[in-house]
């Protein structure tokens, strides 16, 4: 091999000196199989392309419509170019002779064709927009009409797309017997390519194989690697396995190590991918080490955790955030697995705040009380106890903050008597008598109180969630023996019989009183 260039930039060198390439023109090497297309603008070659369409789709259109083999297909062809009429003899050895425009109004489809394709692709070149002019090389660029298709195409003025042959190649001479057509100017830029800048090469040993390169301005370490077939990309360790882990709902990702680079060594020194090399070198490439799972623990991914400090009932307590993995309380030195389900959370209410300083005593006090009574739910107010925060009246499900200041008032101890009063219910009927000088009330109850079935007394002790139920009770009159079941009667030792005296006279035990009657017992001496 004497040299390696692209054709289109051969072609460009030859025909489109650097002076000339501030302007934005297209070249286009029209061959038989491709046409090979680059731009110039800006002083520059800014894009170079190619498209699989050119001549022989021309040649294939006329042995289509003709009937003609291959061969005399592209003769027909190429006498379109000169000749006014052709004459052709088809697969049934017909002799025909047909007019030059009646030919291409035959095959004008494929020149559409092609002049599209190439079209298509300067535009998308170059940015959709069109070119200042199109120059077009090489045998396929004969074909008839297609200069200016391709400049209806684009855009242009018919005199903005044309060929250009060997006469526009001011820097060689040509011997007279050779055609200044348009097909020879890209072997031409290929040939001066290759007297410009031939082809050296450089023999170098990847892991003691030999490798031979072609000579460039500068020979790199990664040149001769992607030479022996080496992949770079798999020369570095593989970084370790990741893990997910569930941080209060949200997904957390952690890497693991990365992997370790490759290790490059230059005639026994180490190098890296960009470092030069001369002919004859040794290189050593050593792939690097892969990398290993990450460790983590909860301290290191979390932190510390939230904190809060309070003043309850003048004491200072300090609340820390609730850690838990997959459900089960640990400690911040616990190392991460994949998938853990990590949560951490603060107490967010006044009834939280108690459940974890393990306060229950006050927590059942603050509770709200509630009953069932006849089945109507009741809310005495003065058996739940009061909450207030930094001064202030609240409930159980307020939140709070750090360095709040709370304090708790105990409720009534709940009893019957009690909540008969909180109620202000008339439970039992009274009068007010006097017995042997001393003023009694006498009572009886009016509605009786049950809780499953077993009747309560007045200092007995009620509880949230109890259901009771009442029942009420005949009432009687008040007889002269009811005092007995309130005073207490001392009998004289010497006493004999005795008398019942009400308001002064003689009564029975079974005398009806009424309210401020005077009773007394009076005992006589045996």
């Amino acid at each position: 091999m004497e040299a390696l260039t692209l054709e289109p930039i051969a072609a460009i060198n030859v025909l489109i000196p650097p002076s000339m390439r501030r302007l934005n023109v297209a070249l286009v090497d029209i061959g038989a199989g491709t046409s090979d297309i680059a731009l110039t603008d800006a002083g520059t070659v800014i894009a170079y392309g190619m498209v699989p369409i050119a001549g022989d789709e021309i040649t294939e259109a006329v042995s289509d419509e003709f009937l003609l083999d291959f061969p005399l297909a592209e003769k027909a062809k190429r006498g379109l170019y000169q000749q006014e009429s052709i004459l052709i003899t088809d697969i049934l050895g017909f002799e025909t002779e047909l007019d030059k425009d009646e030919v291409i109004s035959r095959i004008s489809p494929a020149i559409d064709r092609l002049a599209e394709a190439i079209g298509d692709e300067i535009l998308k070149l170059n940015n959709y927009k069109s070119p200042k002019a199109v120059m077009l090389v090489g045998g396929g660029s004969l074909t008839p009409e297609l200069p200016k298709r391709l400049a209806e195409k684009l855009n242009l003025p018919e005199n903005r797309a044309a060929i250009r042959g060997l006469d526009a190649i001011s820097s060689v001479a040509f011997a007279s017997h050779i055609d200044k057509g348009p097909e020879l100017v890209t072997p031409i830029g290929i040939a001066i390519a290759a007297k410009k800048s031939p082809v050296q090469y450089h023999t170098v040993y990847v892991n003691e194989q030999p490798v031979r390169l072609f000579e460039v301005s500068k020979l790199t370490v990664g040149d001769c690697l992607l030479a022996a077939g080496i992949k770079m990309n798999k020369l570095y360790g593989k970084p370790g396995l990741a893990m997910i882990v569930s941080l209060n709902g949200k997904n957390v990702t952690i890497p693991g190590k990365h992997g370790q680079p490759p290790l490059l060594l230059q005639n026994g020194s180490t190098c890296t991918f960009n470092d030069e090399v001369a002919g004859g070198d040794e290189l050593t490439v050593v792939k690097g080490a892969d990398g290993i799972k990450s460790k983590l623990t909860l301290l290191e991914l979390i932190g510390d955790l939230p904190n809060k400090t309070l003043m309850i009932n003048g004491s200072k307590y300090e609340v820390t955030a609730r850690l838990k993995c997959n459900g089960i309380t640990v400690p911040m030195s616990k190392e991460l697995e994949d998938r853990d389900d990590i949560t951490f959370e603060m107490p967010d209410t006044l009834e939280e705040l108690l459940k974890v300083l393990n306060l229950p005593e006050i927590l059942n006090e603050i509770r709200p009380f509630y009953i069932k009574l006849d089945g109507k739910e009741m809310r005495p107010a003065d058996f739940t106890g009061k909450i207030y925060l930094n001064g202030r009246k609240v409930t159980i499900h307020h939140h709070f903050e750090h360095l709040d200041e709370i304090r708790f008032e105990h409720r009534l101890q709940p009893t019957l008597a009690k909540l008969v009063d909180s109620m202000n219910l008339k439970v039992a009927e009274s009068i007010p008598v006097f017995f042997n000088g001393q003023q009694f009330l006498l009572k009886q109850e009016t509605i009786q109180f049950f809780r499953n079935d077993s009747k309560l007394n007045s200092e007995d002790r009620l509880f949230s969630g109890d259901t009771l139920i009442t029942r009420g009770k005949a009432v009687k009159p008040f007889i002269f023996q009811d005092i007995f079941n309130f005073a207490e009667v001392e009998i004289p030792q010497d006493s004999g019989r005795f008398t019942l005296l009400k308001n002064g006279e003689c009564s029975s035990f079974d005398d009806i009183l009424a309210p401020g009657d005077e009773l007394k017992i009076a005992f006589d001496k045996k």
